[in-house]
């Protein structure tokens, strides 16, 4: 998997890790230049970002209908294009294509909210989510029905990213004082999909080897 099976228009994503802290930044590639990838400028108050080659920085490229790809270890660096200010990234690693039946299931714990089937809203606790489904948790006083539709919304603080997904309840089980609902989503989400891919990323970074630029 290399730059050239991007395409001019694919959103992406870059993590920067610097020690402890980490920060991820949105773009989109504007052409494919001897394998490098020329983006728009990653800014902050209007001014470029520099990225020093200490940065670890992983890359993730998001196509509107297609499975995203991941670079585990890119360069980024300023550069001129066409009379504008952009950042040109390069690797010398191959990417990786994730496989979007591969139901990477992430761990959340973020409050959010559910309506039930009659429009009955209930504070919960997001507990996990997958490409194909996701399972809350609510006081097990609060019986929620099974196979009727539910919506539940949340945003993770970390990533400042809100979802609204639809599914039905089929399986529940209680965890302490609380009752536990796996559900099954009636439709695709596409950014979620992309949010789970990045999710992932982050996950390969965490357990990673070292690799040498």
């Amino acid at each position: 998997m290399t730059f050239n099976d991007t395409q001019p228009g694919d959103a992406i994503t870059i993590t920067v890790h610097s020690g402890n802290k980490k920060l991820s930044l949105e773009s989109k590639i504007i052409n494919i230049v001897d394998e490098s990838l020329v983006v728009e400028p990653f800014l902050v108050n209007g001014s470029m970002l520099t990225f020093p080659p200490v940065y670890d920085i992983e890359l993730l490229v998001t196509h509107s209908d297609q499975t995203p790809y991941f670079w585990q270890k890119v360069s980024i660096n300023p550069i001129v294009y066409h009379n504008q200010n952009c950042h040109v990234i390069t690797t010398k690693l191959p990417g990786i294509k994730f496989n979007r039946r591969n139901n990477f299931r992430v761990y959340i714990g973020e409050n959010g909210q559910l309506v039930d089937s009659k429009g009955e809203k209930y504070s919960i606790v997001v507990k996990d989510l997958s490409n194909s489904g996701f399972a809350f948790c609510i006081s097990k006083d609060i019986e929620v029905e099974m196979q009727k539709i539910v919506t539940l919304s949340f945003t993770d603080k970390e990533h400042q990213r809100y979802f609204e997904l639809a599914g039905r309840p089929i399986r529940r089980y209680e965890i302490d004082h609380y009752m536990v609902y796996g559900c099954i989503m009636i439709k695709r989400y596409v950014e979620l999909e992309n949010y789970l891919a990045q999710k992932q990323m982050e996950h390969r970074m965490n357990n990673r080897p070292n690799y040498e630029a």
